[in-house]
């Protein structure tokens, strides 16, 4: 059975991908937990030992960047650079069968016509509205579930399960 997808990949999709992408990288937000901890140690600490000071207060505005800022950075800039995405407006065609998925796109700003074996797949993500298919660390196609033109999200689902080694799926249990 075939199964066939076409995407549209608009602002809102490529954002929501980048978010997705950046809640998959654990370690980093471990890494800004363990510094907010820091930072907030070491103003108690000195606030404690030297009382109100202007290095104290440095401290603290340290600590209100990192609080604030890394989480401001991390929803600002993706709604910055999404807006001159080269793939804004993209659509492409995938055509799924049995030792791969054929992409073909045909718009100007986005030409692309290749084909993927499932063996090559990097990673398989699956959110409740889409498909991000993983080719190398960075880089995804993404198949919004309301686009399939021939088979369902289920039909997908099942042949990436039947196909893509175990330890590279992540899919929701239906």
């Amino acid at each position: 059975m075939e199964i066939s997808v076409t995407t549209c990949y608009d602002y809102k999709q490529l954002l929501r991908f980048q978010y997705y992408h950046m809640l998959q990288r654990k370690a980093m937000w471990v890494f800004i937990a363990i510094c907010d901890l820091l930072l907030l140690w070491l103003f108690v600490a000195s606030y404690l030992a030297y009382g109100f000071r202007m290095e104290v207060l440095l401290n603290l505005i340290l600590l209100l960047l990192v609080w604030f800022g890394v989480p401001f950075a991390a929803w600002a800039v993706p709604r910055i650079t999404m807006r001159k995405a080269a793939t804004l407006g993209a659509v492409c065609n995938y055509t799924f069968g049995a030792e791969g998925f054929r992409l073909k796109s045909e718009s100007p700003q986005f030409l692309e016509d290749s084909f993927v074996k499932y063996v090559s797949i990097y990673k398989v993500y699956e959110s409740r509205y889409c498909f991000y298919i993983y080719i190398s660390k960075f880089q995804a196609y993404i198949l919004d579930k309301s686009d399939f033109t021939e088979g369902t999200p289920e039909d997908l689902r099942e042949l990436l399960r039947d196909t893509t080694d175990e330890k590279k799926l992540k899919l929701l249990k239906w």
